[in-house]
């Protein structure tokens, strides 16, 4: 199998599920449409979410988390070169380390929520950026591919975490009038920080692959500080 072939897999699985959900997937009775252009609706969805304390703590906080990851992930695969010492086989071995991390990390996020539960969901959030952080050391000193694949198995966990995080915050401590609209605008921060992070990365990688690992790790680090600005947030009693 060659890239080509991967690319025509990617392509009928994502057709396969365009098909699903026209097939099967039922919308409710949509409610009539507001008053007023799209655009003034945008801007005053915009104005509503960000402009609560709160809010602009979470988003930062999952923004500065992504940009971090996204400044070193589009380099991870030469991790993988570097320990191989070429392109011969690279590909293969890429696809298992970094295909194992990801299918590790879901399987792993579950107990985030148990977590965020019993110990609350900032502290946790904390706890992932983290262990982001440090996971994005252990990459910059891996000796070994079985070093790569835990760093990123716990890469993956974290961002699995931190993600979950910031919905349960968002849920949880942003006003009744304010979630819906707050929840709608979520990945906002992805979308900034997936532009951002790659040109900067882009930039950072000439000087060494390592500088693109530890900066990541330091922004993370920064993320987990901004954590400290969120309010408490009562834990569900358990039942």
């Amino acid at each position: 199998m060659n890239l080509h072939t991967l690319f025509a897999l990617d392509a009928v699985m994502s057709l396969a599920a365009g098909i699903v959900l026209l097939a099967f997937a039922r919308e409710g009775q949509r409610p009539p449409a507001p008053a007023g252009s799209a655009v003034r609706h945008a801007l005053g969805a915009l104005r509503l979410a960000l402009t609560g304390r709160v809010t602009l703590i979470v988003f930062g906080v999952f923004g500065l988390a992504y940009f971090a990851q996204q400044i070193a992930n589009p380099f991870l695969p030469l991790l993988v070169i570097r320990l191989i010492g070429g392109t011969a086989g690279a590909a293969g071995q890429i696809g298992i380390v970094f295909g194992a991390s990801a299918l590790l990390g879901a399987i792993l996020s579950p107990f985030a929520g148990v977590a965020g539960d019993r110990y609350g969901f900032r502290p946790v959030l904390a706890a992932a950026c983290v262990l982001a952080a440090a996971s994005l050391g252990a990459l910059a000193l891996a000796p070994n591919l079985v070093w790569v694949t835990v760093a990123a198995v716990c890469l993956g966990a974290a961002t699995a975490t931190a993600i979950s995080m910031v919905f349960a915050l968002l849920a949880t401590a942003v006003p009744e009038e304010r979630r819906a609209t707050t929840l709608n605008l979520v990945l906002l921060p992805i979308y900034f920080s997936s532009v951002a992070g790659a040109v900067v990365g882009a930039l950072l990688v000439r000087d060494g692959l390592n500088t693109v690992l530890w900066t990541g790790a330091a922004i993370s680090l920064v993320a987990a500080l901004l954590t400290t600005r969120l309010p408490a947030v009562e834990r569900a009693a358990p039942r």
